[in-house]
């Protein structure tokens, strides 16, 4: 939702389901995950890491989870249409489950993978390798690091 112009009401564009204008962002994200929402459910929903099945950049990557995300946004509507987030209906539980799961899934494996692909990364100037500051063969000192 964060990326798209409905991410807060679905606002003065064209509206043919009947979306709420109203704001949905603190009822959808805010009170209604502190009020039903339990983590365990939420866990359910999260699957084991993964890597990347191509050797794809993160911003493709990212690209592609907003893509995802987007996808989402009529059915958190369809559900505030239907007053869902008013208490703890299946579907909305499921939508706001569904939605905690994709956000932390990608943040953990963005991380895992930005860790992964960190060995190959140079820094600072002179340039340093992460991998060999791991493998001991720099040694991080303050003039090291402060060189550049």
């Amino acid at each position: 939702m964060h990326v798209s112009v409905h991410f807060n009401g679905w606002g003065d564009y064209p509206n043919p389901k009947g979306y709420t204008t109203a704001p949905i962002h603190g009822p959808f994200e805010g009170a209604f995950v502190r009020d039903f929402i339990d983590f365990k459910d939420v866990r359910k929903s999260i699957p084991n890491y993964s890597a990347p099945k191509d050797d794809a950049p993160i911003e493709k990557r990212v690209a592609a989870y907003l893509g995802e995300s987007l996808a989402q946004i009529e059915p958190v509507y369809e559900a505030a249409r239907k007053d869902d987030y008013a208490s703890a209906s299946p579907k909305a539980l499921k939508i706001v489950n569904q939605q905690l799961g994709m956000g932390i899934t990608q943040l953990r494996d963005e991380i895992v993978n930005a860790w992964r692909e960190s060995k190959d990364v140079t820094a600072g100037y002179p340039l340093l390798s992460v991998a060999d500051v791991l493998a001991g063969k720099v040694e991080l000192t303050p003039t090291t690091l402060a060189s550049d």
